[in-house]
């Protein structure tokens, strides 16, 4: 079980406690991917045993392949964590287990009953108490999906639309978002301010919840109405909703937003949410998005995601996906050595001539990273879409 203090080069920058699952369970699944070992994790059973050579390896390769992948889940958690998978064997069952018991509270409808403003639970006077009990039968139309009656309640009392669910502090866009109301949704967030989009419930935007969840109609509804909700991260993890979209592997939506998103939103200085984008990419071998990034700022080679990775560390890690990491037959490998692919220079690879060593050193420097890593992201776009392995 690993130390409370993590050195330098572990899989995570802080053990598995309670607080933490959700920046926890990003760095060790894009580390398992990286490492060929998630698929133990998403395996709904071991191979069957059979009689004949072939499925007797495919078992033990699997078996290894799940003590690799549990062994890293372990050795990854604080000591409480790890008390709760100690005696599991299965990397899927222990993986489960800790997002169970672990994750935060889940972004799902309140069905609590009001609480009273004068209850002893509750000595100080919270507005959103009155609030929602004034307007409960408009949150209670959108619960039941009924548009019409909501959007009456809302002609008669306006301000409905912002209120918020005590405790939670959730407003009626995010319960219809969480129990997937598209016509309600799409109707509330016409009658909307730009502004209202930008409310947090739980550290969390109305786009947030959407691209997290997957759901692409809403999400492009939302943006139309706002561009600035795009930039606007979760407090927890510190992920904007196309690094969500990224993570849970909605690509229609990723590709989506990345199309509306400003180039300068992704830029290093404006955080580290470019950095993320490529890294995720590279983690799931979604080279695209990655290639386009580098080649448009070779600085983002050496600029930190939310967790710390830079994609020169993902890069490293990605071994397997690139041809030089990889055992190729002699066949294979005379056709890849025949493949030209013409260098093209990046925007970001323009400099202006200053009288700055220092500065002129570290653009060399990311220039060249960027056109390692950009032209090693040509050839496995190549390799990934059958230029050798459809042969």
């Amino acid at each position: 079980m690993a130390a409370s203090g993590v050195l330098a080069g572990a899989i995570v920058m802080e053990v598995l406690h309670k607080n933490n699952y959700m920046h926890w369970s990003v760095l060790v699944k894009n580390y398992l991917l990286a490492q060929d070992l998630w698929d133990p994790v998403e395996a709904t059973a071991e191979p069957a045993k059979g009689e004949d050579q072939d499925s007797d390896d495919r078992l033990k390769t699997w078996r290894k392949k799940n003590a690799a992948t549990l062994h890293t889940i372990q050795i990854s958690c604080g000591p409480e964590a790890f008390l709760l998978i100690r005696d599991m064997t299965s990397a899927k069952i222990a993986w489960d287990t800790l997002a169970e018991r672990l994750t935060p509270q889940p972004l799902l409808p309140c069905n609590s009953p009001v609480q009273s403003a004068n209850s002893s639970n509750n000595p100080g006077h919270d507005t959103t108490v009155d609030d929602f009990h004034r307007y409960q039968p408009f949150f209670n139309a959108v619960r039941s999906g009924d548009w019409n009656k909501a959007k009456e309640f809302l002609t008669l009392h306006p301000n409905a639309i912002r209120a918020r669910i005590p405790n939670t502090k959730k407003t009626a866009l995010y319960m219809a978002i969480e129990l997937q109301h598209e016509h309600i949704v799409e109707g509330l967030v016409e009658l909307m301010a730009e502004e209202d989009l930008e409310i947090k419930a739980l550290g969390w935007t109305a786009l947030a919840v959407a691209a997290n969840r997957g759901n692409l109609k809403m999400v492009e509804c939302m943006v139309k109405k706002s561009k600035n909700i795009l930039s606007i991260a979760i407090e927890e993890g510190n992920m904007t909703p196309i690094l969500l979209a990224c993570l849970n592997e909605h690509w229609e939506i990723v590709h989506y937003l990345y199309s509306v998103t400003p180039l300068d939103d992704l830029m290093p200085e404006k955080g580290p949410y470019g950095a993320g984008l490529v890294c995720h990419s590279m983690f799931v071998r979604k080279f695209d998005i990655a290639q386009e990034l580098i080649q448009s700022c070779p600085q983002l080679v050496r600029t930190k995601d939310p967790h710390g990775v830079s994609p020169i560390h993902a890069f490293a890690l990605m071994a397997t996906a690139f041809p030089s990491g990889t055992r190729l037959k002699f066949w294979q490998q005379w056709i890849y050595n025949c493949i030209h692919i013409e260098t093209t220079r990046a925007i970001g690879d323009v400099h202006l001539s200053v009288h700055n060593e220092a500065n002129e050193e570290g653009n060399r420097r990311d220039s060249t990273w960027s056109e390692v890593v950009a032209r090693r992201l040509r050839i496995a776009v190549v390799k990934r879409k059958g230029v050798v392995v459809g042969i």
